[in-house]
């Protein structure tokens, strides 16, 4: 019976252990981003929390969430393809109550180097090491 009792009590104290870890007070980061020159929400951006592993993917509105985030201040970067990175300093978490953090992303205009198009140099042979026959209509009607 005493064994019982210490089993059931190591189980009681692993658990309350346990849901004191969940308790912790975490908070969480939204808002939207949209491009600065057509106002349209852009879809697929990448949100970052600079310093961590955590981040997040707007949805088909433009939107995004990272929630479980440890209350601090953190460095949040925002970026997409063919746009300028926007990098935002001094983001302040709590574990309620933060307000939105929008992005308006511009594009980025990257001028390249002209192309130059040459003529291939080797010449292709009309001899071939296969046996090649050519036959008319008429033949292969025949």
């Amino acid at each position: 019976m005493k064994r019982f009792l210490s089993i059931v009590t190591f189980i009681f104290l692993c658990l309350s252990v346990s849901a004191q870890d969940s308790d912790k007070a975490t908070g969480s980061l939204a808002g939207v981003i949209i491009d600065a020159k057509t106002g349209e929400t852009l879809i697929g951006v990448t949100v970052l929390i600079d310093g961590t592993q955590i981040g997040s993917v707007t949805d088909l509105n433009g939107n995004y969430l990272i929630n479980d985030i440890v209350p601090n201040s953190y460095t949040v970067t925002a970026s997409y393809i063919g746009y300028e990175s926007i990098t935002r300093y001094n983001i302040v978490i709590r574990s309620g109550g933060n307000p939105d953090l929008n992005f308006e992303l511009a594009e980025s205009t990257t001028e390249l180097e002209g192309v130059v198009v040459t003529a291939n140099p080797f010449e292709k042979l009309e001899e071939t090491p296969l046996s090649i026959q050519k036959l008319s209509a008429e033949e292969v009607a025949t």
